[in-house]
């Protein structure tokens, strides 16, 4: 019998349920689950529910029979223009099932008028070689940094520019992508984003309860962006790799604690050139929890992009975009 790949159904719930007591792994990583991705049981639950809300997340199963080959889902990321894959789960399979469902990924997220689909795996993951055969180029490498629900040293005192944090506003877009563009190389940014619109699309979903901040107090912007869970706090930082900005995000991560009366746990992914700012983390209680790497797989024709950018210069590109 030949494995067979389509959409998740409620038909599937029993298969699901029986997978649970198999040694079944999440390869993908998202801000929410990065510090669990290779080792945490997917959630199925919470796969088949969100999968079934309209908009939202879009999901396949490979079955063969009743034996479960694979899952994949994909959602959007920051904007309609760039998904990720948040679930791609597999057992003992072989690369043909990889490479199956990473094609149903993209086809999905095109269909839905992505133009780019993300993927983020850890280091050294063995699903890297399918993904680079299925065309997702190499976007950069993170640091996933992770504090426990303790105290970031005593004696600690924060610089007087620390306190320069408001909260982001559209206007901030344009510095924000001049200063990620200056950050990375130019096919990072071809990869991932040759516009504001574009760069605000590609970043990690935060959740409800997330927040964005942007700090003002040097020569260039600092964005933190944190996501408050029930018991952890999941945060990403976009920055000079400057002592400064550092001291600052720590500082409002401390003033977060404070409001909140309770000490939470932390974990912030970063890029992997900001090391001046992971060591700066680092002295103040953070550890390396996990490395990982970021791919994209363009789906918009190059042609197509570089127009989008030429107009979001004159300032046309919704007229475009619909």
């Amino acid at each position: 019998m030949s494995a067979h790949t389509r959409p998740l159904r409620l038909a599937d719930l029993p298969l699901l349920a029986l997978a649970g007591r198999a040694p079944y792994v999440n390869h993908a990583a998202t801000l929410e689950h990065g510090a669990a991705s290779g080792r945490a049981r997917p959630g199925w639950p919470r796969l088949l529910r969100n999968s079934m809300q309209p908009g939202g997340r879009e999901a396949w199963i490979s079955r063969e029979g009743l034996s479960l080959r694979g899952l994949a889902a994909v959602r959007p990321r920051g904007g309609a223009s760039a998904w990720e894959i948040d679930a791609l789960v597999l057992g003992l399979s072989s690369e043909a099932f990889v490479m199956d469902l990473l094609e149903r990924c993209v086809a999905t997220a095109g269909a839905r008028g992505a133009h780019r689909l993300f993927l983020r795996l850890a280091e050294g993951s063995p699903v890297l070689t399918a993904a680079r055969r299925e065309g997702f180029a190499a976007a950069g490498v993170e640091t996933l940094l992770a504090r426990g629900a303790g105290r970031y040293g005593d004696g600690y005192a924060a610089p007087p520019a620390a306190t320069a944090w408001r909260r982001r506003g559209r206007a901030d877009d344009h510095e924000l992508f001049r200063l990620f563009s200056s950050s990375v190389s130019h096919d990072v940014r071809w990869q991932i984003a040759l516009t504001p619109r574009e760069w605000r699309a590609s970043l990690d979903p935060l959740g409800r309860r997330g927040r964005e901040w942007v700090w003002t107090g040097g020569d260039e912007p600092a964005l933190l962006r944190v996501g408050r869970g029930a018991s952890v706090a999941r945060a990403t930082l976009l920055c000079e790799d400057r002592r400064e900005p550092a001291e600052a995000a720590i500082a409002l991560l401390r003033r977060f604690d404070r409001e909140a009366g309770r000490r939470t746990a932390v974990e912030l992914l970063l890029p992997g050139h900001l090391t001046r700012v992971a060591d700066v983390f680092r002295e103040h209680g953070f550890h390396d929890a996990a490395r990982f790497e970021l791919s994209v797989r363009p789906i918009a024709q190059r042609t197509q992009r570089l127009q989008l950018a030429e107009r979001s210069l004159e300032g046309t590109v919704w007229p475009a975009v619909q």
